[in-house]
C-alpha cells in the first residue's frame, strides 16, 4: 500500500526510474537458470502496482518507453521457465500445487490479465500476439505433462526418469479461468488490433481453451461458470469482423463437432456453447458450411447436420446476431 501511494504520487523522473528498476530485476531472475523464486515474487508484486497505480489527478505521468512489452515478455519468460522446472522433476517444481516453481504460474498470468485491462500500459499488436502466446505455453506445458504420464511406469522409475507433473484439476481450471478471461479481455478492448494483425493466433488460443475445458467438464472439473464464460468466448469472437473470421470459422466448427458434440456433456453446457457456436456460424457462407462437411467423416457429418438444423430453427431467423 506504502508502495502504491509512492507510485501515485511521487514526481514522474522518480515513477520512471522506479518502473525501470523493478522491470530491470524482473529481467535478471527470469534470465537466470534457476529461477529465483523470492525475487519473482517481489518483481511480481511491484509490477502490479506498476500497472495498477492511477498517477494524481494533476500529475502528467510519462510512461516508461516500451514497459508493456518488457513486462510481456518477462511474464512469459515466467510461465516458460515454470513449466520447464516442473517437467524436470528439479526440488523447486510444485506438482500442481501452489508451492514451488509452479505457484509462480497463476500470479504470473493473473499479472498478464492485469496488463492487458489496464489503462496504464499503452500496447501495440505486437504486444498482443505475445500475449496470447501465454495460452499456446500453458496447453503445450498441460498436454506434454499428459502425454508423459501415459508412458511413465515403474522401468522409468528404475532408471531415474523424473516422474512428469500431476497437475491437480483445481489449478488446471483456476489456470483455464485465467487464460479465459485474458482473451476475452483482448477480444473485447482490442478487437480491430487482434483480427487485423493476430487473428491467428486468436483463433488458435480460443480453439486450445475449448479443448481444454470440454476435457475438464468430461472429467467432472468444470464449473458451469467455466462453461459459460466459454460461451461467452465464441460469442465475442463471432462478434468480431465477419470477414477476417470467416476464413478459420470451419476448423473451429470443426474442432467444435469434435469435442463438445461427441463429448458427454449435460443438456444445459451442450445448449450454453452451442449458442456461442452459432455466433461463429453466422460468419460462414453455404461454402464454408460445404467444406466443412466433405473435411468431416461420416459421424462427424451427423453431428454437423444436427447442430445445422439447430442453428437454422432456433438461432439464424431468431433475430439474433
Amino acid at each position: 500500500a506504502i508502495m502504491c501511494l509512492l507510485l501515485e504520487h511521487c514526481s514522474d523522473e522518480v515513477h520512471r526510474q522506479a518502473v525501470d528498476d523493478i522491470l530491470w530485476t524482473l529481467d535478471a531472475s527470469v534470465d537466470h537458470d534457476t529461477l529465483r523464486k523470492r525475487s519473482l515474487h517481489v518483481s511480481l508484486v511491484a509490477c502490479r502496482l506498476i500497472v495498477t497505480s492511477q498517477p494524481h489527478a494533476k500529475a502528467k505521468r510519462v510512461r516508461v518507453k516500451g514497459a508493456s512489452a518488457r513486462i510481456i515478455a518477462a511474464l512469459l519468460g515466467v510461465l516458460q521457465r515454470a513449466f520447464a522446472s516442473s517437467h524436470a522433476g528439479r526440488p523447486e517444481a510444485g506438482v500442481g500445487r501452489a508451492g514451488g516453481a509452479a505457484g509462480l504460474v497463476l500470479p504470473a498470468m493473473s499479472l498478464l490479465v492485469d496488463v492487458v485491462s489496464t489503462n496504464n500500459l499503452k500496447l501495440s499488436a505486437r504486444d498482443l500476439g505475445i500475449a496470447l502466446d501465454a495460452v499456446s505455453i500453458s496447453s503445450t506445458a498441460l498436454q506434454t505433462a499428459s502425454n508423459a504420464s501415459r508412458t511413465w511406469n515403474g522401468a522409468a522409475a528404475a532408471a531415474a526418469v523424473p516422474r512428469p507433473p500431476r497437475w491437480e484439476p483445481a489449478w488446471r481450471l483456476q489456470l483455464w479461468m485465467l487464460e479465459c478471461r485474458l482473451v476475452h479481455t483482448l477480444l473485447r478492448g482490442f478487437p480491430g488490433l487482434l483480427m487485423l494483425h493476430n487473428v491467428q493466433t486468436t483463433i488458435a488460443s480460443v480453439r486450445q481453451l475449448l479443448k481444454r475445458v470440454v476435457a475438464l467438464a468430461v472429467a467432472g472439473h468444470a464449473t458451469s461458470l467455466a462453461i459459460e464464460n466459454m460461451g461467452r468466448l465464441l460469442q465475442a469472437v463471432g462478434s468480431t469482423s465477419k470477414e477476417a473470421l470467416r476464413k478459420y470459422a470451419p476448423y473451429m466448427l470443426a474442432d467444435f463437432v469434435g469435442t463438445v458434440s461427441c463429448a458427454r456433456l449435460t443438456t444445459v453446457a451442450k445448449r450454453t456453447l452451442e449458442e456461442g457456436a452459432f455466433t461463429i456460424m453466422d460468419a460462414c457462407s453455404e461454402h464454408e458450411f460445404t467444406l466443412l462437411h466433405v473435411s468431416l467423416d461420416a459421424t462427424g457429418q451427423g453431428l454437423f447436420k444436427q447442430l445445422h438444423e439447430t442453428y437454422a430453427k432456433f438461432h439464424k431467423y431468431s433475430g439474433r446476431s
